[in-house]
This record gives C-alpha cells, structure tokens and sequence, in this order.
C-alpha cells in the first residue's frame, strides 16, 4: 500500500525538462539530449528521426524531421519512448502553425507548411534580431517572386556536412540542395527549427522593395538593406571598413593590455625564493583570493578598484 501511494503521488514523478532552443537543427537537440533532461536516449531518438515511414506518420513528407521540432521547454515523464517523445512535439508545433489563420495565409501565398518552415528557417537563422525578421522576410519574398536566388550563406552551410566554420568561395561554388546560390528556390527541407516569430515572419513580410542586405558589423547583429545592387555594394564597402576599424582597435586594445601587464610585473615584481644551503628554497603556495604586496594607496583605495586590482595581478601571476 505504502508503494502504491508513491506511485499514485504526482509529487513522486520524476519529470524530465527537455529544452529545443530558436535555430537549434536535430543534430543540435540530439547532441543536448542528457539522462538528465531527456526521458530517451541519443540513439533511440536518432533513430526515430531518421526513420521516413514513422515521419509520413506525423504528416511529414520529406526525408528530414528538420523544422518540426518545434522550440519549446516539453516536461515529459517516463515510460515514455522515443516515438511518443517527437509525435509530442510534432504535434505540439503543428497545433500552433496551423490555426485557421496562418492555414489561410499559406494558401494566400501558395505555400505548404513545408515551404514556410523551410523560409521561416532561413530568417531564423539570417538574424537574431527581432525587429528585422519581417524585413529580411521581404527580401527573400522578393528574390523568390523575381525568381532570384536567394544567396543566404545559412544553407549553404547546412548543406556541407565537413563545415569547418569559415564559408569559403570554393563552398559557394559547391552543388548542394542547399546552395541557394546555385539553386533559385528555396531549399528541400528547413535548415533549422525555427521559432512561432520567425514563422509569422515568413508569412507576413513587410512591404519594400529591398533585394539585399548585409550586415551593419558594428556589433548589433543588425543589417543594412538595400533596392540596388550599387546601394548594396557600397553597404558591403562600408561593412568591410567596419570590420577593418575593429580589428584595428581589436589590436590596439591588446597591445594596450599587454604593456599594462609589462608595468604591473615591473611595480609588483614576483619575489624570487632565497636559497638556503646552497639550494632554492621551494616557493610558497600562490594565494588566489588576496594579492598580499599591493601598495599603501591601493590598499586605501575604494574596494572595487582594489579587487579590480587584485584580480589583474593575479590573473598575470597566473
């Protein structure tokens, strides 16, 4: 009876927070899955996802489980399996995208659910800011319906299995399904999971007549769009003066950090150890938390500027 009671006991459930985050692709939620987090396996999950007649099942018809997982914090509780896990969230996300609104919308704009998760993939993963996502909308809007490409360097990336972090000339150059440099339409599947926002972004773009943008590289993630290829190449001109600014003033600052470093072991050199015996006395165990020679004037000083201090010298110690 008393067994009972613990499993009757909802307090007693072991619960499971399983987080899928904006922009995140399977591979990213199956490398994230924990025994901690998830109530299944890395491998069961793999499994199942990769398995296209169980995605037919959930009403996916593309090789890929990529875009319908939606981003979302899921509690789930065990015995549970892999399949009911991403039935859960399949359906979770399909629930919120396919309202009698947004169904409306995709019809009005002659697309499935696959084209606008595979559009609203792009956005995500084109800006991280919200503010832009209707606008970089637009500009792809307008590529598709001029029958542009639509260049985004994001599925170029997702399509190069050995990406090494820095995209290259020769990548552009590299026929995938997913260089939207090569190819004029949108990619076969999303690239990523992308969120409800860059979703509604995808199906209600803003109104322009932008065809390109880049971003500002002032380090606000925003970007600068433009009508004409001239507007645009002068955006790209001023963006590569930014990055040169920065990297110069990148370099000054080091150079900067490296001659206060040289003055403060030349006020507080480290004392050498005596030697007794003929031999080097063993040195004394650093002391991480208190820097013991500091001077009379930054001892009196504030202590914010004293632990400012401190923790220079003792990360030049270090």
């Amino acid at each position: 009876s008393q067994i009972l009671k613990i499993i009757l006991n909802p307090k007693e459930i072991v619960k499971y927070k399983a987080q899928i985050i904006p922009g995140m692709t399977v591979s990213d939620v199956i490398k994230k899955i924990t025994p901690e987090t998830w109530p299944v396996t890395k491998d069961s999950f793999a499994i199942e996802a990769g398995d296209t007649e169980f995605l037919q099942q959930l009403g996916i018809f593309t090789r890929s489980l990529e875009g319908y997982l939606f981003p979302e914090t899921y509690t789930f509780a065990k015995p549970i399996t892999a399949k009911e896990v991403i039935k859960y969230i399949v359906d979770f996300g399909k629930n919120k995208m396919m309202s009698e609104e947004y169904n409306k919308r995709m019809i009005e704009l002659n697309m499935d659910l696959n084209r606008a998760l595979t559009l609203a993939s792009i956005i995500e993963k084109e800006t991280g800011a919200a503010s832009e996502r209707a606008t970089i909308s637009s500009v792809f809007h307008n590529r598709l319906r001029l029958k542009m490409p639509l260049q985004s360097d994001p599925t170029v990336i997702y399509g190069i299995p050995d990406f090494d972090g820095t995209i290259k000339k020769s990548d552009l150059k590299r026929q995938t399904l997913y260089n939207t440099y090569l190819n004029r339409d949108l990619p076969p599947t999303p690239i990523c999971n992308p969120s409800l926002e860059a979703f509604k972004a995808a199906l209600y773009p803003e109104t322009t007549k932008y065809l390109y943008f880049v971003a500002k590289g002032d380090g606000t993630g925003t970007h600068v769009f433009s009508e004409t290829l001239a507007e645009h190449n002068k955006a790209v001109a001023q963006f590569r003066k930014s990055q040169a600014v920065n990297e110069a003033v990148a370099e000054i600052e080091a150079e900067r950090k490296k001659t206060q470093q040289e003055f403060d072991l030349q006020k507080y050199p480290v004392a050498k150890p005596k030697e007794e015996g003929g031999k080097k006395a063993a040195p004394k165990p650093k002391r991480s938390k208190e820097i013991s020679h500091l001077d009379d004037a930054l001892k009196s000083a504030p202590e914010t500027q004293a632990d400012r201090k401190r923790k220079d010298i003792s990360t030049i110690f270090d």
